[in-house]
């Protein structure tokens, strides 16, 4: 069987292997083929978009990394807090903190993120997150809400253009359950 992903190149699970999983590994999240496919091809589109597009100043892309177990930690507890709450203020932190120590390790004069586009996502609150991580680290925050003067309709007038993938949840194990059992009502 030919795949893209480790450990799923069998025709059937063993009989009992999901439910070993479920009780032994914590944040367990089927994905499909096509799905972590899209999740490579949505890199690669960032990358091809940023090339295509002509910026007034020089613009590259830093794939982020994603701590797993770092997440987890944060999230422990958290796990039924509606999107919004708590857990996504300690998930902004996380990712924030992340940003500022690329901005301090490149010498860049200011960090910020575009997680404000989002309607689902609180501006005010991710600015004093990154106004606070700013601080610590000794690094401008730059203050952004990219849902103003029409940014969200206008990000998404761009994916169409440029045939950009957009995911309908935050990225996070629990807002994708969230989401799938939304589809599900």
């Amino acid at each position: 069987m030919s795949t893209i992903a480790d450990g799923i190149a069998v025709k059937e699970p063993g009989e009992h292997t999901f439910d070993l999983c479920s009780v032994y590994v914590d944040g367990i999240v089927t994905v499909t083929e096509d799905e972590i496919c899209a999740a490579i091809l949505a890199l690669m589109e960032q990358q091809k978009l940023i090339e295509e597009m002509h910026f007034r100043y020089p613009v590259s892309f830093l794939a982020g990394k994603y701590d797993r177990d770092r997440f987890y930690e944060m999230a422990k507890g958290l796990e039924e807090v509606r999107e919004g709450g708590s857990r996504c203020m300690g998930c902004y932190e996380l990712r924030l903190k992340e940003s500022a120590e690329v901005a301090v390790a490149g010498e860049f004069d200011y960090f910020t993120t575009t997680l404000s586009i989002s309607p689902m996502k609180n501006a005010q609150k991710l600015n004093e997150i990154g106004q606070r991580v700013g601080e610590e680290y000794g690094v401008q925050y730059l203050l952004s809400d990219f849902k103003k003067k029409n940014g969200y309709k206008r990000s998404i007038e761009l994916s169409g253009i440029y045939g950009l993938y957009r995911q309908d949840y935050c990225g996070c194990e629990f807002s994708y359950k969230a989401r799938q059992a939304e589809k599900c009502v």
